[in-house]
Formats: C-alpha cells, structure tokens, sequence
C-alpha cells in the first residue's frame, strides 16, 4: 500500500511524547495473483503516547496507543475465470467476495526515529503494528505493519 499521512508528535515532558496520525492509503493489486477487483482504500487514525528521548538532532520513540481505522468497501475473488475477463460471466456472482467491515478498532505499537538534518527540518522513519479487536466479527484485515518515511517540521 501506498499512502499519505500527516500527524503531529509532541513532547510535553522530557521523555514523553505524544502521537496523532491520520492517514489515507490505497492498495495496489498483488500481481501476478490480482485477487482484488478494485482498489482496497483506508483511511487511518492512530493516537498513542510512549516515551522518548529527544535530543537536539536525532530523536527516538515507541508509541502505545489506538488504531481507528476504516477500509472502504472493495470485491476481490481468487476464481481466475472471475478476474480477467470483461464483462464478468454471471457464473463469477458466487466466486467474487466483497469485504465491508465498517469502522474498526484496536491497539497499535510502534516505534521511530527522527534526524534533524537541516533544523528546523527533520527526517522521520516510523513502523508499527495494529490489532483490531472491534468488530468482533466480519474483519479480514488484521495484524496491519505499517512504515513510515518522511520529512517534518520540528516547530
């Protein structure tokens, strides 16, 4: 997946930060296999705090929090007649699965490192995994490893 995603981390006390992240990413299909018929898209809110240890050009951090995610609706099938013929046959209805589970919920981890390589601009690498407990059925997509690459601004 590929994405996009702003957040804002902020250290009230020496070795306590605090996290908020929204993101929205979209998929790209698993070739050679293409099981998914449109893109699976998600959009992403962690909060988190952890503790840190800031110092004035390299900082790192792990992160405790919430994961509050919600992946649009997508169809995907495994059947090869279903994937790559257009229109689909009528035989396909069966074969081609669509996944919507709603609104999901559950803890993240995570932890990251950031450089101050030119201050007050910064280089932020960050990688963590989620497990959504809500809803309790319904949910295919668990155990979500994200990571992280990009610039930030050290206000």
């Amino acid at each position: 997946n590929m994405g996009l995603s702003a957040g804002l981390g902020w250290a009230p006390l020496e070795h306590l930060r605090l996290l908020a992240r929204l993101s929205f990413s979209t998929s790209r299909n698993n070739a050679p296999y293409e099981d998914l018929l449109n893109p699976l898209n998600l959009l992403r809110l962690v909060l988190g705090a952890g503790i840190a240890h800031n110092g004035p050009t390299f900082s790192v951090f792990t992160i405790t929090g919430f994961d509050l995610s919600y992946p649009f609706s997508f169809r995907w099938t495994r059947e090869a007649d279903c994937k790559w013929h257009d229109p689909v046959s009528y035989e396909c209805a069966d074969q081609i699965h669509t996944h919507d589970p709603g609104l999901l919920f559950g803890l993240h981890v995570g932890a990251g490192a950031s450089w101050a390589f030119a201050p007050p601009l910064l280089l932020h690498l960050e990688g963590g995994l989620s497990y959504f407990f809500l809803p309790t059925e319904g949910n295919e997509l668990n155990l979500p490893i994200d990571l992280e690459l990009g610039l930030g601004y050290r206000f």
